[in-house]
This record gives structure tokens, C-alpha cells and sequence, in this order.
């Protein structure tokens, strides 16, 4: 995991604002967090996993907790399928053999991407620990199609949409990374409100062309 590129804008979003008020009361045992967006739902994840593990609980990005995190070695946070492919049984297993070893920090967190990927076999396969993970376990499942998701996978989920981001805030969000304004305006115009896909039109000389 690296730092968010657009954690600006997450942090102000809905999504990130559920789950901060989730945190403050304590964290469900599982989240489906959707967006057709993969380069955003990857940046919400380390941002929600920074705030976890945080020793302020916000996310600072420069405690040990946070860096840990960003660097990718924090022993309690998981991150499974990152690459965005087929998530097959024995990935699944996998992760329920590791969700009852006790965390070192009291909770742990795992964050699965694209399982909207998943195999029916493995999402039926993940049903029990979703619905009774052991004390101090939160899983994050990561779709961009919700209609890839059992409806018996959903239902043992608090789901989470992330923002369709407006032209005037993805454009400036894209200033802030230092995007020129007629790139940022035209990205904007053309990325159907993902900040991802802005990115990539408004860096990227083949997407302007």
C-alpha cells in the first residue's frame, strides 16, 4: 500500500465518513465497499486501513501504526487479491485458516479487491467468517459490480458506495496534484466522475489524445 494520491478528497467523501463514525462506535465485522472505480477502492482501503491501526485513529499517515501500513508490513492488515483477479476456494481458505490467530494489536483487518471476482464456491465459502469472525476482526470486501456479490455474501455486509465524484470536485482534486486547469477540466468532463479514470485522462497523453 502507498499513500492515497487523492486522500484529500476521500477523506471529505461519504464513505470515508461512515466508516469514521463506525470507528468512534466500533467497527462492524464486515463492509462491501463499491465502486466500479478499482484505483479508488485500492485508496480507500489504505486509507481506512491507516485509520485503523492509527495510533490517533484519524489516519495521520506519519505515526509508526500509519506507516506500517503504508509500507505494507503492518502484521494485523491483509490484503488479498490486490492484483484484481479470479479469487478461487483456496484463497479463501487461506484467509479463514489465518482469521482465528490472534492479533498483535488487538484487531485486525483484511481487505479483499474485486470480489465481485470471486467464485461462487469461494464466496459461499466465506459466508460463516463473515458472519462470526472472531472478536476484534473486520473484513473489507472491495466490487465493482455488486451483481457479482451473492445476495447471501451482501447480506452479511454493510455496504458502502463511494462517492460518483462531481466535475467541480474531481477537478480540483486534480489542481491539487498539480494538473494543469485544462486537463483538469477536460479530465473532469470526461471521467464519469471516477477520480481513477481522471487521473489516467488527465496524465496520461494517449487518454487526452
Amino acid at each position: 500500500m502507498s499513500a492515497p494520491v487523492f486522500e484529500n478528497t476521500l477523506r471529505r467523501s461519504r464513505a470515508f465518513d461512515v466508516i469514521s463514525k463506525d470507528m468512534r462506535l466500533g467497527l462492524g465485522h464486515a463492509y462491501m465497499v463499491v465502486s466500479p472505480d478499482d484505483e479508488i477502492v485500492k485508496e480507500f482501503f489504505t486509507l481506512v486501513g491507516a485509520a485503523v491501526f492509527c495510533t490517533a485513529k484519524s489516519a495521520c499517515m506519519e505515526c509508526s501504526e500509519c506507516r506500517k501500513v503504508l509500507d505494507g508490513n503492518h502484521p494485523d492488515l491483509f490484503t488479498v487479491n490486490y492484483a484484481g483477479e479470479k479469487i478461487k476456494v483456496q484463497e479463501v481458505k487461506n484467509l479463514i485458516s489465518s482469521v482465528s490467530i490472534k492479533p498483535l494489536s488487538g484487531v485486525k483487518a483484511y481487505f479483499v479487491h474485486r470480489a465481485d471476482l470471486m467464485t461462487p464456491d469461494a464466496q459461499n465459502k466465506l459466508l460463516k467468517t463473515l458472519e462470526e469472525p472472531p472478536e476484534g476482526v473486520t473484513i473489507f470486501l472491495g466490487a465493482a459490480n455488486e451483481a457479482g456479490i451473492l445476495d447471501t455474501v451482501k447480506s452479511r455486509c454493510r455496504k458502502i458506495y463511494i462517492d460518483v465524484f462531481d466535475r467541480e470536485t474531481v477537478y480540483n482534486a486534480l489542481r491539487e496534484l498539480g494538473c494543469d486547469a485544462e486537463s483538469a477540466s477536460i479530465a473532469a468532463a470526461c471521467c464519469e466522475g471516477q477520480l481513477g479514470k481522471a487521473r489516467s485522462i488527465a496524465f496520461s497523453p494517449e487518454y487526452k489524445q
